[in-house]
C-alpha cells in the first residue's frame, strides 16, 4: 500500500508538471511542452501500476485527458496550428498552467484515496464477485439490448424521414435529431449492451465456463446494421465508446498489464479505421446525389493525410476553447452555477417544469462561436472539462475539482466495482464517458451515466434479483 502512494513516477510526474508550469510562463514554450509529455508519460506509468492495469475506468481516464490535453497546445506549436476557427492569439503558458493543475490534481486525488484504501488486494476481491448466476442474465440480456438499441435508431431515422435522412450528412442530421421530442436514447442502450456482452465473456472465461453461440449470433446480428448506421453518419465518437466498453468487460477479470502484439495491431487499425470515418462523414450525401464524385474522393489519399493528425479533429477543442475564453478576457466566474444547471439534463424535456436552463456549453458557443450557432442547433466546438472548471472557479478549481475526480475514480474501479458483479457491469458500461469527460461540461457525462443506471436498473437489476431470490426460495 505505501509502495504505491510513495511510488516514483508520482513525484516526478507531478515535479515535471511544476517545472513546466515555470517554464511556460518564462517564455520557453518549447522546452515546457517537451516536460509536460515526459510528465503524462510518468503519470501514465504511475497508473499502469495499480492492480486493474490497462483494464479500468482510471486508465480510460488519464489516456484522453492526455490526449485532449497535449494534442492543441503540440499541433499549435510544433504542427501547424489548430483550426483557424479558434483564432490567431494562443496563450499557450496560460493552458499549460492549466492542463497542469488538472493532472497534478487528478494524482493528489489517487493518492488521498489509496491512503486510506489497500487497492493492492483489488483484483483478488474482485475475483471472488465472478456470479454463474449474473451469466444467465447477461446472455440474454446483451443480444435483447443490442437489438432494441437497433430498434431505436431506427425509429429515429424514421421519424426523420427513412433512410434518405442517413445521407442527409452528420451534422444535419444530429441537428434534426436533437430538435425530435423524446429522442429514444439508441446509443446508451447499445453501450450498455456491449458492456453486458463483453462482462458475460470476459466472466465466462475466467469461470471457465462455455459462451454460448446463440447470443453471440443474435448480438452480431443487431450490431453490424447499427455499426453500418454509425459509419454512414461518420459517428466515429459513438465506435469507441464501443470499443472501449468492450475492452474493459473482455479483461475486467484479467486484466491487462503489458502491452501485448494484439494490442499493438488493433490499436493502429482501430485509428485507422477512425480516421477513415471522420474524413468521409461530410461526403456520405454524394452517395446518393453523385456517385462518381464520392468514390473519387474515398480513395483519395491526400484527403487522409491532415486528419491523422488528431490535432486538426475535435482532439484540440480542450486547448482551443479554454485558450478562446483566456483571450476574450470577457467573463465572469460562475461560482458552480454550471454544475447546477447541469443537474437538469437528468430529467427528461417532458417531466421538466418550465424551460430547462441553458447549458455552459451553448453559453459559450453562443458567445464566442456565435456563426456555429447559425449553422444549426448543435453546432459548435465541443467544449472542455478543464474550461468549466476554471470558468466557475478559476485556477485552484481546476486543481480541487480534478482532486475530487480522481478519488472518485480510483473508488468505482477498487471498492465500487468490486462489492457486486452488477455493480462491475455498471462501471464498465459508463466508460465511453471516460473517453469525451474531457471534452464535454459534467452536466453531459452525469446525464449519459444516469441513463444507462436506469436501463441497467429494469433489464439487468431487476431480473437478477428475482432470478436470485427464486433460486434462495428453491432451496429452502
Amino acid at each position: 500500500m505505501k509502495k504505491l502512494v510513495m511510488d516514483v513516477n508520482l513525484f516526478v510526474s507531478i515535479g515535471l508538471f511544476v517545472i513546466s508550469c515555470i517554464l511556460g510562463f518564462l517564455g520557453y514554450i518549447d522546452v515546457s511542452l517537451v516536460f509536460l509529455i515526459i510528465a503524462s508519460a510518468f503519470e501514465v506509468l504511475f497508473v499502469k501500476k495499480q492492480p486493474l492495469g490497462y483494464s479500468s475506468v482510471t486508465f480510460i481516464f488519464v489516456i484522453f485527458s492526455i490526449i485532449y490535453g497535449l494534442t492543441g497546445p503540440i499541433t499549435q506549436q510544433w504542427l501547424g496550428g489548430i483550426n483557424e476557427i479558434y483564432g490567431s492569439t494562443f496563450e499557450i503558458q496560460d493552458y499549460i498552467l492549466a492542463f497542469s493543475l488538472s493532472e497534478i490534481g487528478l494524482m493528489i486525488g489517487y493518492t488521498i484515496y489509496l491512503s486510506r484504501h489497500n487497492a493492492g488486494e483489488a483484483l483478488e476481491r474482485r475475483k471472488k464477485i465472478a456470479d454463474f448466476s449474473l451469466l444467465s442474465i447477461l446472455q440474454i440480456v446483451s443480444p435483447i439490448l443490442m437489438i432494441l438499441g437497433l430498434i431505436f435508431q431506427g425509429i429515429n431515422i424514421m421519424r426523420l424521414g427513412g433512410v434518405d435522412a442517413l445521407f442527409m450528412g452528420k451534422a444535419s442530421y444530429q441537428a434534426a435529431e436533437s430538435a425530435l421530442t423524446f429522442t429514444l436514447p439508441a446509443q446508451i442502450v447499445a453501450e450498455l449492451s456491449v458492456a453486458s456482452l463483453s462482462l458475460y465473456i470476459g466472466m465466462s472465461r475466467f469461470l471457465k465456463s462455455n459462451v454460448k453461440k446463440l447470443p453471440l449470433v443474435l448480438f452480431v446480428m443487431a450490431l453490424i446494421p447499427y455499426l453500418a448506421v454509425l459509419m454512414i453518419l461518420g459517428q466515429r465518437g459513438k465506435i469507441l465508446y464501443m470499443a472501449v466498453v468492450f475492452f474493459l468487460g473482455l479483461t475486467s477479470f484479467v486484466p491487462v498489464k503489458m502491452i501485448n502484439r494484439k494490442l499493438l495491431v488493433l490499436v493502429p487499425i482501430l485509428y485507422l479505421f477512425l480516421v477513415f470515418i471522420y474524413t468521409n462523414r461530410g461526403i456520405m450525401p454524394l452517395f446518393i446525389t453523385d456517385t462518381d464524385t464520392f468514390f473519387s474522393m474515398i480513395t483519395d489519399s491526400e484527403r487522409y493525410a491532415k486528419n491523422l493528425n488528431p490535432g486538426d479533429t475535435e482532439f484540440s477543442c480542450a486547448f482551443g476553447n479554454f485558450n478562446k475564453l483566456i483571450v476574450s478576457n470577457d467573463y465572469e466566474l460562475k461560482y458552480g452555477k454550471s454544475y447546477v444547471d447541469g443537474l437538469a439534463l437528468l430529467v427528461p424535456s417532458l417531466l421538466y417544469p418550465g424551460d430547462k436552463p441553458q447549458q455552459i456549453t451553448y453559453e459559450f458557443r453562443d458567445k464566442y462561436f456565435a456563426s456555429e450557432a447559425k449553422r444549426s442547433a448543435i453546432a459548435g466546438t465541443a467544449f472542455s472539462s478543464i474550461l468549466e472548471s476554471y470558468w466557475n472557479f478559476g485556477y485552484l478549481g481546476i486543481f480541487f475539482t480534478y482532486i475530487i475526480y480522481g478519488i472518485i475514480l480510483l473508488y468505482l474501479d477498487f471498492s465500487f466495482a468490486e462489492k457486486t458483479a452488477i455493480k462491475l457491469l455498471f462501471v464498465i458500461a459508463i466508460a465511453g464517458s471516460m473517453v469525451t469527460f474531457s471534452r464535454s461540461q459534467l452536466g453531459d457525462e452525469l446525464s449519459n451515466i444516469f441513463y444507462i443506471f436506469v436501463f441497467m436498473f429494469f433489464f439487468v437489476y431487476i431480473p437478477y434479483h428475482v432470478r436470485t431470490r427464486r433460486t434462495i426460495n428453491e432451496k429452502n
